[in-house]
């Protein structure tokens, strides 16, 4: 018998010491990731504020996503403030107004601080194929933005989510996910198009994935919900209709009575005009079925 919890002792600890040694190196990597620097891919934009352009600046911040990170008045939200997931905070974006709009473009569309570091958790896989135009009516709105209460605390990563970023799990390092990629960056008429709709569907990656098929997400809080497959498979949106959808989207609740999950933004998304939703909705019907969480 006491042979037998001598040996249990040194398992755990040895256990112990693999997870603080695993730890040690998640931290370490994670730091020198976050300490890197990075060249910035160059953008011309031509930042108008005339009273058209702030207005499609405030369209986009309320229904691409900005408002559920940063605050419905973009003042700054924490999301997380404890371990093992750290201090996590949607920064304050009242306080730009004096900011290089060039710095702006590259934390919108770069997921790049101004020193050229990579911000964290910044879904800029969202917001990376945003148009010049679109791009500069965000930033003029943002600007214009009267300046709201003191700036959020920094983001200080715990343990958990290095850990999961080890392990490609935490999309921990925000420029990640766009460097080295090719994405091409056009201007787009609003219609109701497959083209239009396509552009639209960018904010719905970082949830549903670039397939748009659903399925478990990396580094998802434990009461978080599976995100739904969106594309016209039997375990997505097959059977569903135009109506059904933008009804989804403006109420919460799904065609058979369910109500969509709060994790899910749909408020943000009601704000979109029905000439969005629409065009969303061609968009997504006209994608290959997938199972859910297929990939490719």
């Amino acid at each position: 018998m006491k042979r037998a919890l001598k040996i249990l002792g040194c398992l755990v600890v040895a256990f112990l010491l693999a997870g603080a040694s695993l730890l040690g190196v998640a931290w370490s990597k994670s730091e020198s990731a976050l300490a890197e620097v990075h060249r910035a891919r160059p953008a011309q934009l031509l930042v108008v504020r005339d009273p058209e352009a702030l207005e499609r600046g405030r369209h986009l911040a309320m229904t691409r996503g900005c408002t559920d990170c940063h605050g419905e008045n973009l003042e700054g939200l924490m999301l997380m403030d404890g371990q093992p997931m750290g201090r996590l905070y949607g920064s304050n974006l009242t306080l730009l107004g004096k900011a290089d709009p060039a710095q702006l473009e590259r934390a919108i569309r770069q997921g790049l601080a101004a020193d050229g570091r990579s911000l964290t958790l910044m879904p800029t896989i969202d917001y990376a194929g945003l148009s010049d135009s679109d791009t500069a009516a965000l930033i003029a709105h943002l600007q214009s933005l009267p300046a709201l209460g003191l700036p959020t605390p920094a983001k200080a990563p715990g343990v958990l989510p290095r850990l999961l970023w080890l392990f490609d799990q935490f999309p921990l390092i925000s420029h990640a996910e766009v460097a080295g990629r090719k994405i091409a960056r056009q201007e787009y008429t609003p219609a109701v198009t497959v083209e239009y709709g396509g552009y639209v569907a960018q904010v719905c990656q970082g949830c549903h994935n670039p397939y748009f098929s659903g399925g478990p997400m990396s580094g998802a809080p434990p009461e978080a919900p599976v995100p739904a497959n969106l594309t016209p498979d039997a375990s997505g949106l097959l059977g569903w209709n135009e109506q059904q959808f933008i009804a989804a989207m403006r109420t919460g609740v799904r065609p058979d009575g369910r109500s969509l999950d709060r994790f899910m933004p749909w408020m943000t998304f009601s704000r979109m005009s029905d000439l969005e939703l629409r065009a969303l909705w061609l968009y997504l019907q006209s994608l290959p079925a997938r199972p859910t969480g297929a990939r490719g």
